[in-house]
């Protein structure tokens, strides 16, 4: 079949766009048309767009226009992420996707598409509760609202009955963010510990705040130790693939205090031995670093790592103890249910100490976690501190009386 017409292209954000054409009057519906399904493109400039758009006509024309009146939900589905492959920014976006797809298609089995109703999504949701914690309905009901509004546009269904289906957004679990006692006693914990790639990324999160996939994919080469500074040019995926960081702003040079500095000259000649023992040279595409064998950090294993140090240290404990061991005389706690810090953390720290504790103003706290937005941060990122609270209610206090209370 020949797609005519320059097809349509919505605006979705950044440098994604999503692509339909029309292919003529619905029979079916007086005065109506019906369309290809969209699919999803990014495009830096009108050049690349406009490729995609006839490799998506060439594509239709080639294998056929995909079934508009597919009859199940599961099958609409299938065809949805067929034409999602390619539009993820990052693997952990395409993961996280596939999984929510996986469990839609475990809830609602040989369900007809226009059949659904907000009545039947919420029993649905309901009769699953054992399985289903209010966080994972709140994120499939939202994945199901966006797979259906592709319904709508596609002319498969009139109406998305996901959209009345209301599940409210979980209270987060407040976490701690240690105070100034509790950070110091952190950088001092890290100091006593034998230095190794694992300890390293510790004291680049704790001193520049930045995110634990950028520090993961740092090489020498990012790091200038004669202007003080980090540059952010990766990020390390859970695919062990060098990407480009999270947004535009987060690739951008980064402040290297003298501690951190000192710290990672004193890291880069025990790291050049052990990398020399494996035969492997050292150098400025060397990753800053790196495990036992040589090899960049991998977020997951850091994360296990990460979880057992705290625990191990106090700053962190397992809610349900499988196993316990000993060693030294010390009894050693593992398990699941993991509460307290983690390496995501600091990047809520690090600006929640320089505004609430230092007085540091937003708009440089933005600016060193790179966030194109002031408002990101404050929103997002800056913790109230209790103490500052009080401390600013007594100033109050003292400017309508005049009184001096010497805080």
């Amino acid at each position: 079949m020949e797609i005519k017409g320059k097809g349509s292209v919505y605006y979705r954000g950044g440098d994604t766009y999503s692509i339909r054409f029309n292919t003529g009057p619905d029979p079916d519906r007086p005065g109506k048309y019906t369309y290809t399904p969209r699919k999803t493109v990014h495009a830096k400039s009108q050049w690349e767009l406009d490729k995609a758009i006839e490799e998506y006509r060439r594509e239709l024309e080639e294998n056929g226009i995909p079934n508009r009146d597919l009859e199940y939900l599961e099958a609409y589905i299938d065809k949805w992420m067929t034409l999602r492959k390619g539009a993820h920014r990052s693997p952990r976006t395409a993961e996280r996707e596939c999984l929510d797809v996986k469990s839609l298609k475990r809830l609602f089995p040989h369900v007809k598409i226009r059949g659904l109703t907000p009545i039947m999504i919420k029993e649905t949701y309901e009769a699953n509760s054992d399985w289903l914690t209010p966080g994972n309905t709140f994120q499939l009901n939202k994945r199901l609202r966006q797979i259906l509004n592709e319904a709508v546009e596609d002319g498969v269904i009139r109406k998305n009955p996901a959209q009345k289906v209301v599940i409210p957004k979980p209270v987060p679990k407040e976490k701690d963010y240690l105070d100034v006692e509790r950070l110091r006693s952190f950088q001092q914990l890290l100091f006593k510990q034998e230095v190794s790639g694992n300890i390293v990324i510790a004291q680049i999160l704790l001193h520049t705040g930045m995110r634990p996939g950028e520090a993961y994919g740092l090489s020498w080469e990012d790091i200038d130790f004669k202007k003080e500074s980090i540059f952010i040019r990766h990020q390390y995926s859970n695919d062990k693939e060098l990407r480009a960081p999270k947004s535009r702003a987060s690739k951008a040079s980064v402040p290297m205090d003298y501690v951190l500095a000192e710290y990672l000259k004193t890291w880069r000649p025990i790291q050049t031995r052990w990398m020399n023992a494996f035969g492997i040279d050292c150098t400025e595409k060397t990753p800053v670093a790196t495990n036992e064998a040589g090899k960049r950090i991998d977020g997951t294993n850091y994360g296990r790592w990460f979880r057992n140090f705290c625990a191990d240290n106090g700053f962190g404990e397992y809610t349900n103890v499988t196993h316990t061991f000993e060693q030294d005389g010390i009894i050693y706690e593992r398990g699941n249910g993991y509460v307290g810090l983690c390496p995501n953390m600091f990047r809520d720290i690090l600006p929640t100490a320089l505004i609430g504790t230092l007085g540091v103003d937003l708009e440089t706290a933005s600016k060193l976690l790179r966030h194109e937005d002031a408002t990101v941060t404050a929103q997002h990122y800056v913790h109230p501190i209790e103490e500052n609270q009080y401390r600013a209610s007594e100033l109050y206090a003292q400017m309508l009386t005049e009184q001096d209370r010497s805080l």
